[in-house]
């Protein structure tokens, strides 16, 4: 080539507009919710500043739909996808909740309220547990980003629980484990002496005016800076958080969400630390991490919004969400049989052994089969693309 013709290249190169950049494209018509004791929120945007906030008071299952069905249309006038985190028992394939009594006394019992929004919205309702709503805001844009295993602990009205293990959320109901024998009764579940009982924000003015009696508040934010008081509130809290260190699987960090935790954590997070700090012998494991979330009162209804925008994909919409494990077998079951729908997930080639034939799947997936990593063909070396993960050279059992 000339220098004629190497100038002439050159200057068309620069002349080429660049690609476009790649923009995030919303869910338009999806809506994600949050529900608690004391308010409502709702967005249809992933911004902390697009977020909607309204009252709610506790009471019967028709005035708290109604709450938030105003929210909903607030928000979008034209639902297609809504997705409400919500306290209490959740089962996201029946649509209920179960001993939501934060709620009021019309949800002790088990509420189809997935179908009783659906039948007034016309589109679809996912149900998910509060906790695991703020995780998943957490995970993404919260104290919890970059991290495989971690913890969620919710100190609001009551007290929730939420783990990711190895990428995969699993809500659970240790809020209401039982922390003291014989201790006092919890409000909605035939129990005495939980963390809710304790730590919870119904119960707190409780137990200060049981070392009080001339305190008359009814609310957490009533309580002054007792430092005593929250000191003792905080190793509590730390053993609950030693508890989490006891299960056996690794914890890189925790975070605290709520308004209980926003408001007092100068006094708490020191008790948590001093707690852990002396089971430190015991503890299978020990969180590098124990903060407060950056996102604020806003994590739950954030988490729901990123929640609904990962659902609302007709086509995958039943494999993503809370069951992630029993999605990928599904996603295995699909391949096998011919079907082209897959989960976006990263991931080397792998083969049972004993088979020819390669299927796509995460490492951590529950197969009964054993799985080895294949080198991949020259074919599909060549087409691997840039700054993917090389598979080994060699077969390796996993």
């Amino acid at each position: 080539m000339t220098d004629a013709q190497s100038a002439e290249t050159v200057a068309v190169a620069s002349e080429t507009p660049p690609p476009p950049a790649k923009t995030r494209v919303q869910a338009p018509g999806a809506v994600g919710v949050h529900i608690s004791g004391v308010g409502c929120r709702a967005t249809a945007s992933i911004s902390p500043d697009r977020v909607w906030v309204g009252s709610l008071m506790p009471g019967d299952v028709e005035p708290v739909v109604d709450s938030i069905i105003d929210a909903v249309l607030t928000v979008e006038p034209h639902p297609k996808f809504v997705v409400v985190g919500t306290p209490g028992h959740v089962n996201s394939e029946l649509g209920t909740v179960t001993a939501a009594a934060n709620l009021g006394q019309g949800w002790r019992g088990t509420v189809g309220l997935a179908e009783l929004l659906r039948s007034r919205l016309g589109c679809e309702v996912e149900l998910c547990n509060d906790a695991e709503a703020a995780l998943e805001g957490e995970r993404r844009r919260g104290a919890l980003v970059a991290c495989n295993d971690g913890a969620l602990i919710t100190l609001s009205h009551g007290v929730g629980v939420a783990l990711l293990h190895d990428g995969i959320q699993q809500p659970t109901e240790l809020g209401h484990s039982v922390s003291q024998f014989g201790g006092p009764e919890c409000r909605g579940r035939p129990h005495r002496g939980c963390y809710e009982s304790y730590l919870g924000g119904w119960a707190l003015p409780l137990r200060y005016r049981e070392r009080h009696p001339d305190f008359h508040g009814v609310m957490a934010r009533e309580i002054p800076d007792d430092h005593e008081f929250w000191t003792e509130c905080g190793r509590r809290l730390g053993d609950l958080v030693v508890g989490l260190c006891l299960l056996g699987q690794p914890l890189e960090a925790i975070s605290f969400i709520g308004s209980v935790a926003q408001a007092r954590h100068r006094y708490l997070l020191p008790g948590v630390r001093a707690r852990v700090d002396e089971e430190a012998a015991l503890l299978v494991t020990r969180p590098r991490s124990l903060r407060v979330t950056p996102l604020g009162d806003d994590v739950s209804v954030l988490g729901a919004s990123l929640w609904r925008a990962t659902c609302y994909i007709p086509s995958l919409r039943r494999k993503v969400g809370r069951s992630r494990a029993n999605a990928w077998s599904q996603v295995l079951r699909d391949h096998a049989t011919g079907s082209q729908r897959r989960a976006h997930v990263p991931v080397a080639p792998l083969s049972p052994t004993g088979s020819d034939s390669n299927v796509s799947a995460p490492r951590n997936c529950s197969i009964t089969k054993r799985w080895t990593m294949v080198s991949p063909s020259p074919a599909s070396r060549s087409s691997t693309k840039p700054g993917g993960r090389p598979a080994p050279s060699s077969t390796t059992s996993i």
